[in-house]
């Protein structure tokens, strides 16, 4: 589905205005400062994190090198249709099982650190501060960890799936 956004400010407009013009969009959320839209594409074949500015621009791929360059994660495909971004900008995603941030700031070929260890950890949630991480483990298991990934550690295991993790503001 193509990305769009409604106008908030009282007018009744029915139509979105479209940021995106691809077919295959999920998961939009906004950076902090509300500038930025991260969103899902496969438009190149394997679903990737991508950026449009949220005043309606460019879209542009965070995680492939404008310049041609090779890049150790540069095969690095989202295996789940969320995107977590925590108050500092850091995305979250999950690829093959683990959590990886993503440091939009920085450069490509060095903006990808797995922060877990998998190897069925899924739907990653930003604290509201910012300063802990929860995610999905193998289904039904709930754990923590600093947003670097260190001192993870369970807490919860259901006898249910967990289908997502939030935080409470």
């Amino acid at each position: 589905s193509e990305l769009g956004m409604l106008p908030t400010n009282g007018s009744r407009s029915s139509q979105p205005i479209f940021i995106t013009d691809t077919i295959n969009e999920t998961a939009p959320v906004f950076s902090p400062n509300g500038k930025i839209i991260y969103f899902l594409s496969d438009r190149d074949g394997k679903k990737k994190i991508w950026a449009v500015p949220s005043s309606i621009g460019t879209t542009t791929q965070i995680d492939d090198s404008r310049l041609n360059q090779t890049r150790l994660v540069s095969t690095l495909t989202v295996t789940e249709n969320r995107l977590a971004v925590g108050p500092n900008g850091t995305i979250y995603a999950s690829s093959d099982g683990q959590i990886y941030a993503v440091d939009p700031t920085k450069p490509a070929d060095r903006n990808f650190t797995a922060i877990s260890d998998g190897p069925s950890d899924a739907s990653p949630s930003v604290s509201p501060n910012g300063t802990r991480i929860a995610f999905v483990r193998a289904r039904r298991q709930l754990w923590q960890a600093n947003w670097l990934g260190k001192y993870a550690s369970q807490i919860l295991v259901s006898d249910t799936d967990i289908a997502d993790t939030t935080w409470r503001p």
